[in-house]
Protein backbone atom coordinates (compact mmCIF):
# COMPACT_ATOMS: atom_id res chain seq x y z
CA UNK A 1 0.00 0.00 0.00
CA UNK A 2 2.65 2.39 0.90
CA UNK A 3 4.42 2.27 -2.52
CA UNK A 4 1.19 2.53 -4.48
CA UNK A 5 0.35 5.59 -2.92
CA UNK A 6 3.35 7.30 -3.84
CA UNK A 7 2.65 8.41 -6.80
CA UNK A 8 3.75 11.94 -6.74
CA UNK A 9 7.58 11.07 -6.62
CA UNK A 10 7.69 8.71 -9.14
CA UNK A 11 5.58 10.68 -11.73
CA UNK A 12 5.69 14.06 -11.66
CA UNK A 13 9.02 14.96 -12.22
CA UNK A 14 9.71 12.53 -15.57
CA UNK A 15 6.52 14.84 -16.28
CA UNK A 16 7.74 17.77 -16.15
CA UNK A 17 11.31 16.67 -17.31
CA UNK A 18 9.35 15.43 -20.74
CA UNK A 19 7.06 19.09 -20.45
CA UNK A 20 11.02 20.86 -20.37
CA UNK A 21 11.93 19.10 -23.02
CA UNK A 22 8.88 20.05 -25.13
CA UNK A 23 9.47 23.02 -25.22
CA UNK A 24 12.69 23.55 -25.82
CA UNK A 25 13.96 25.31 -22.53
CA UNK A 26 17.61 25.29 -22.41
CA UNK A 27 17.69 25.14 -18.59
CA UNK A 28 16.65 21.66 -17.30
CA UNK A 29 14.87 21.61 -13.98
CA UNK A 30 16.52 20.42 -10.80
CA UNK A 31 14.98 17.12 -10.94
CA UNK A 32 16.15 16.33 -7.52
CA UNK A 33 15.30 19.13 -5.63
CA UNK A 34 11.90 18.80 -7.84
CA UNK A 35 12.01 14.81 -6.09
CA UNK A 36 12.35 15.44 -2.89
CA UNK A 37 9.34 18.12 -2.81
CA UNK A 38 7.22 15.51 -4.43
CA UNK A 39 8.15 13.00 -1.84
CA UNK A 40 7.12 15.83 0.90
CA UNK A 41 3.69 16.03 -1.15
CA UNK A 42 3.66 11.82 -1.21
CA UNK A 43 4.17 12.01 2.42
CA UNK A 44 0.31 13.95 2.98
CA UNK A 45 -1.31 10.94 2.76
CA UNK A 46 -2.02 8.95 5.64
CA UNK A 47 -0.23 5.67 4.06
CA UNK A 48 2.90 7.00 3.70
CA UNK A 49 4.31 7.78 7.27
CA UNK A 50 7.93 7.45 6.02
CA UNK A 51 8.46 4.34 8.22
CA UNK A 52 6.46 6.08 11.58
CA UNK A 53 8.52 9.35 10.98
CA UNK A 54 5.94 11.50 9.93
CA UNK A 55 2.56 10.38 11.22
CA UNK A 56 0.97 13.84 10.00
CA UNK A 57 -1.34 13.59 6.94
CA UNK A 58 -4.20 15.57 5.54
CA UNK A 59 -6.82 13.10 6.72
CA UNK A 60 -6.78 11.35 9.91
CA UNK A 61 -5.67 12.85 13.68
CA UNK A 62 -2.72 11.67 14.64
CA UNK A 63 -1.00 12.25 18.11
CA UNK A 64 2.75 11.35 19.12
CA UNK A 65 4.28 10.49 22.78
CA UNK A 66 5.03 13.68 23.89
CA UNK A 67 1.89 15.83 23.15
CA UNK A 68 -1.76 15.93 22.32
CA UNK A 69 -4.27 14.64 19.40
CA UNK A 70 -3.06 16.85 16.37
CA UNK A 71 -5.53 17.17 13.90
CA UNK A 72 -4.97 18.10 10.20
CA UNK A 73 -7.15 21.41 9.63
CA UNK A 74 -5.11 23.04 12.82
CA UNK A 75 -1.49 21.80 11.74
CA UNK A 76 0.69 23.24 9.60
CA UNK A 77 2.41 20.76 6.85
CA UNK A 78 6.57 21.58 6.09
CA UNK A 79 5.91 21.35 2.30
CA UNK A 80 3.45 24.59 2.79
CA UNK A 81 6.41 27.23 2.95
CA UNK A 82 8.39 25.13 0.68
CA UNK A 83 5.91 25.85 -2.12
CA UNK A 84 6.98 29.08 -1.91
CA UNK A 85 10.65 28.65 -2.99
CA UNK A 86 12.12 28.60 -6.37
CA UNK A 87 11.91 25.30 -6.89
CA UNK A 88 7.92 25.10 -5.43
CA UNK A 89 7.14 27.79 -7.80
CA UNK A 90 8.70 25.80 -10.96
CA UNK A 91 6.37 22.67 -9.54
CA UNK A 92 3.34 24.91 -9.37
CA UNK A 93 3.92 26.18 -12.77
CA UNK A 94 4.87 23.13 -14.58
CA UNK A 95 1.51 20.86 -12.58
CA UNK A 96 -0.83 23.81 -14.29
CA UNK A 97 1.18 23.29 -17.46
CA UNK A 98 0.55 19.85 -17.53
CA UNK A 99 -3.14 20.36 -16.13
CA UNK A 100 -4.10 22.93 -19.35
CA UNK A 101 -2.71 20.78 -21.89
CA UNK A 102 -2.59 16.99 -20.34
CA UNK A 103 -2.14 15.63 -23.89
CA UNK A 104 0.58 17.62 -25.64
CA UNK A 105 1.78 16.48 -28.81
CA UNK A 106 5.44 15.60 -28.41
CA UNK A 107 7.89 15.85 -31.60
CA UNK A 108 8.60 12.14 -32.56
CA UNK A 109 12.37 11.28 -32.91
Amino acid sequence: MRLSHNVIRKILPRLIEEEWRRIELKRRPDLRSLSLLCREIDLLHPQIDDEARRPDNVEYPWSDSAGPVEVPSGWKFPVTDKLYTTTGRLLLKAATQLTRNPFPTYPRK
